[in-house]
């Protein structure tokens, strides 16, 4: 009994000291202790220990100590050992927004993530202002990658303050640190130099309304000076055989199927397209060029002479890019007996400006919002809406950016979608009482599913996402969540995921290159090619790296975009981390897209039978403009961390 006694405290006594030992020495790293310069927010920087307004921290009346303010879209991604035992914290609108919020239609709606790689952690659903902090508390045995993101529920980011509070990660190894991945591998330039011959490089069909102002610059690369000129021209228009810019009216409709032909010291280039004239324009998505992601409200008259110079003279215009979009911020006070609205100070004389644009082959463009103000506070058009379309018919302007934002508070955003058509059926009904070809480009953000009846009120593309921001979870969730309205794109009609956010870009504030990686800058332009979706650039053009001319000139890459079926493409392979995407192209090819969504390099396999190839098939690399071969059931390409393999399968 004795020896049974001792024996039993000689284990416990061992017990005790093995499971001491085994013990690890946690630790705690609270998210207020790290300094977040340089990370992810939609507005101002990330603020510790107080809100975004330099307040206490409150969720629905309840004071936190601790934590970090945050404005969608934000994204912070840290890196752990794997010994990173738990994250926890708690999340919610922040109160100083909240009472002003709720008596408007501009309440803050945000979710709150958490990611590891592709995986969700965490997904808070829609929170409000009037609602309580939720808790959060994350198992992380094993986890490397961490991401925490801020996201807008509604479209409508004004006054989405989000906090996580008392937040902190409980750990035994390494401490979390900020995940810095080095992209400069990456950073390849695929696209091939340009030819010294001429390539012309339009798309095979141009709409124009007969009896209006007809204005078509022939796109074509080579060595210059290069000769242009046309076959069968419909009577009524001229070609300047020097620039290559075609001009008059079309009096009759009709399709005019006309030769257009390139010249220069190496070559001759020869192209068959169709001059459509009808009702319907914009048969092809618009390139160009808009001034919110590099400018903001800082626009001027003076940029965009410089814009449409900078077209030129780095060669954009000879890819086809041709809308130099001025976004809000020209507006000034409406004068006189008709009310008519004048632009500010920055554009002293703004017909001058267009008829400076026109004679460089370019179009212009011209922003306002069907509410009274627009998004930054300036004159909007409501109730002047006629006085308006005139006066831009009158300067000569060719593409409106209507963007809903103040209408929000003439109509509640779960307005019903006849409310929703209504601003945009009073503006198109406006214009069309003017003798000029405007692209209407609707911009409300996708609400009331505006794919299915944008084409009904007038509108040659529509905007069907939030505002875009250079972040790979911003680009990504807003590109890849283009499938239900794919149906929906035809000539003369397109779906808008927002602007190209490539290159130096920044809103003026301050002014950084894209924080997209080169792999998903490719992803970017693949992807809006493959949609069939606007490409206007938002990049500073005196700072165009040749990366980025890359991105943005390679002919092959915009003739998917270009391309006269006008279809969208399909998704039809969807995993955690893959999807390919697929086109159909009028000469009978397919374009195809494997993406990685993965943080890791991957090998993905495409089964050509899903391309209606059940036999052999030829595999063309698109980037880098390379015949690869021919091939029999399948085609597999590596492709790295958020990349692209971009194809063009033909038989």
């Amino acid at each position: 009994m004795i020896f049974n006694n001792y024996s039993r405290i000689l284990i416990a006594f061992f017990l005790v000291l093995f499971f001491n030992s085994c013990q690890k020495d946690y630790k705690t790293l609270w998210l207020d202790e790290l300094n977040y310069e340089g990370c992810v927010n939609g507005w101002k920087m990330p603020q510790t220990n107080k809100n975004l307004l330099g307040n206490p921290l409150i969720i629905n009346g309840k004071k936190f100590e601790r934590g970090i303010a945050t404005h969608s879209h934000f994204e912070v991604t840290f890196e752990l050992d794997g010994n990173t035992e738990r994250f926890s914290c708690w999340v919610g609108l922040d109160d100083n927004i909240r009472i002003p919020a709720m008596k408007s239609n501009d309440a803050g709606t945000v979710v709150f993530k958490i990611l590891t790689g592709d995986k969700e952690l965490y997904n808070s659903g829609l929170m409000r202002p009037d609602m309580d902090a939720k808790s959060v508390d994350i198992d992380l045995k094993g986890v490397k990658i961490l991401q925490l993101v801020l996201e807008n529920y509604d479209l409508n980011t004004h006054h989405d303050h989000g906090n996580w509070v008392d937040a902190k990660f409980t750990y035994s190894g390494n401490a979390p640190k900020f995940y810095k991945y080095d992209a400069l591998s990456e950073k390849i330039i695929l696209t091939p130099k340009q030819r010294p011959e001429p390539i012309i490089n339009s798309p095979k069909q141009y709409g124009a309304r007969p009896g209006n102002p007809f204005l078509y610059k022939i796109p074509a690369t080579g060595e210059k000076p290069i000769k242009y000129s046309v076959q069968n021209l419909p009577k009524g228009l001229i070609i300047d055989e020097n620039s290559g810019v075609i001009s008059g009216t079309i009096a009759n409709k009709g399709n005019y199927y006309v030769k257009l032909i390139a010249e220069n010291a190496k070559g001759k280039a020869e192209k068959y397209i169709t001059f459509v004239a009808g009702n319907r324009i914009g048969l092809t998505p618009p390139l160009g060029y808009n001034s919110w992601n590099i400018w903001g409200l800082n626009v001027s008259q003076e940029i965009i002479k410089k814009t449409a110079n900078l077209f030129v003279e780095k060669g954009l215009i000879d890819y086809g890019y041709t809308y130099i979009n001025i976004d809000d911020g020209w507006e000034g006070k409406r004068k006189g007996k008709d009310s008519v609205l004048m632009p500010n100070e920055k554009f002293p004389d703004m017909k001058e400006l267009c008829d400076y644009v026109h004679s460089k082959g370019l179009k212009i463009g011209i922003y306002s919002s069907p509410g009274k103000l627009t998004c930054g506070g300036f004159e909007g058009s409501y109730g002047f809406e006629e006085i308006d379309a005139k006066t831009w018919a009158d300067w000569g302007i060719d593409y409106l950016k209507y963007d809903y934002c103040s209408y929000f508070d003439i109509v509640n955003r779960n307005a019903s979608v006849d409310s929703l058509k209504i601003p945009y059926i009073v503006m198109n009904n406006a214009l069309n009482k003017n003798k000029r070809d405007i692209i209407y480009s609707l911009c409300q953000y996708g609400m009331g599913k505006v794919h299915e009846w944008g084409d009904n009120v007038g509108g040659n593309l529509w905007r069907t996402t939030g505002d875009i921001v250079d972040t790979w979870n911003s680009m990504s969730e807003l590109g890849f969540n283009q499938k239900e309205n794919q149906p929906f794109a035809k000539p003369g009609n397109f779906n808008d995921p927002d602007m190209l956010v490539v290159g130096v870009v920044g809103w003026n504030d301050p002014k950084r290159q894209s924080r997209l990686t080169p792999n998903e800058q490719y992803t970017h332009v693949s992807l809006w090619s493959l949609l069939s979706s606007p490409l206007l650039i938002g990049a500073d053009l005196t700072q165009l790296d040749d990366f980025t001319m890359g991105l943005i000139t390679n002919n092959e890459v915009i003739a998917i975009n270009q391309d006269s079926l006008a279809m969208q493409a399909k998704q039809i392979y969807q995993t955690a981390t893959q999807q390919i995407w697929l086109k159909n192209l009028e000469d009978g090819s397919i374009a195809v897209g494997l993406f990685n969504l993965g943080i890791e390099p991957v090998e993905i396999v495409f089964d050509a039978q899903q391309a209606g190839f059940s036999e052999k098939f030829k595999v063309r690399d698109v980037w880098r403009q390379q015949d690869l071969g021919e091939f029999s059931k399948t085609y597999s390409a590596k492709v790295g961390r958020h990349g692209v393999f971009l194809m063009k399968l033909s038989k």
